[in-house]
């Protein structure tokens, strides 16, 4: 469970969070690779499961059992995939890439209620490994395509600018266990870029659903109030929070809780960075 604070006087209880962007500059603007807490330990004091071993910023262990990937063979989200996708070049073009759920407990005062927002989990798949392995590849993509780069963890620098900002998440449905596919939602927080923050997040699903086949998830409260108020869209009350002028999305990948989604974030995390970042040179080339 997280929380999303709209004001001062109310706080809304949501069920998927990003992760914290710490204050101090990332060298190379390259987060570092998630890390464990103790068994049993905690930033808050609150105990919680132990966590399996953070992976390294190469590659995510691709753990697919057998009977898991028998079960979803010939789906989308297992179909085959060239490898390669075609980035216009975007020299001069900055933009900001946020683990969701990276180092919450080292987010400010003010998010404090977010501090064990840790993400969703299967089993021993947990949402902050894909999240981490995605936005890294995403983030070498847009490089190689002449971006300039920052990948956040969550605790957004105050009034942070960029020509787009997109915080990257998984989604999953522990209730059911019967939801799957992407979602991408862009503010609601008015602003001088609120419809080009909707704009990005129509980028993203175009480029994104394509590239990985995963369909797009349509329930009817698919897009929740935790995507269109995310709390680093939130410029009107936080100080760590995107900068009015800069548009900004929330991207929900796929089901951790769903075998064929998870097969394809695990098991080809390349695949859905390909997609993000198709979606966003999309964005940033027909602006």
């Amino acid at each position: 469970m997280k929380f999303l604070r709209l004001s001062p006087l109310l706080t809304v209880p949501v069920v998927a969070v990003v992760a914290a962007l710490t204050l101090r500059p990332q060298p190379a603007h390259t987060a570092a690779p998630p890390q464990p807490l103790p068994v049993g330990a905690s930033a808050t004091g609150v105990s919680r499961p132990a966590q399996p071993a953070a992976p390294g910023p190469a590659a995510i262990a691709p753990v697919v059992p057998a009977p898991v990937a028998a079960a979803v063979a010939g789906t989308p989200s297992v179909s085959s995939w060239s490898g390669k996708v075609d980035l216009a070049p975007l020299a001069g073009r900055h933009i900001g890439l946020q683990i969701g759920h990276m180092q919450t407990d080292q987010l400010p005062d003010e998010l404090a209620d977010l501090r064990d927002a840790w993400g969703g989990a299967e089993g021993t798949w947990r949402e902050l490994d894909v999240n981490y392995a995605v936005t890294e590849r995403a983030a070498d993509l847009l490089r190689g395509a002449g971006a300039r780069v920052d990948v956040l963890p969550a605790t957004v620098p105050a009034g942070y600018k960029a020509d787009a900002f997109i915080a990257i998440h998984s989604d999953q449905d522990q209730r059911l266990h019967t939801a799957r596919g992407y979602k991408v939602s862009g503010s609601d927080f008015a602003g001088p870029d609120q419809a080009t923050g909707d704009q990005l997040a129509d980028a993203i699903a175009k480029g994104y659903a394509p590239v990985t086949g995963l369909p797009e998830d349509t329930r009817p409260d698919a897009i929740s109030d935790d995507m269109r108020y995310y709390y680093a869209f939130n410029f009107h009350y936080y100080r760590h929070a995107i900068a009015p002028n800069t548009p900004g999305a929330i991207v929900e990948m796929g089901f951790v809780t769903d075998p064929a989604d998870r097969l394809l974030l695990f098991g080809q995390p390349d695949r859905a960075a390909a997609g993000l970042a198709a979606g966003i040179d999309s964005f940033l080339t027909n602006r």
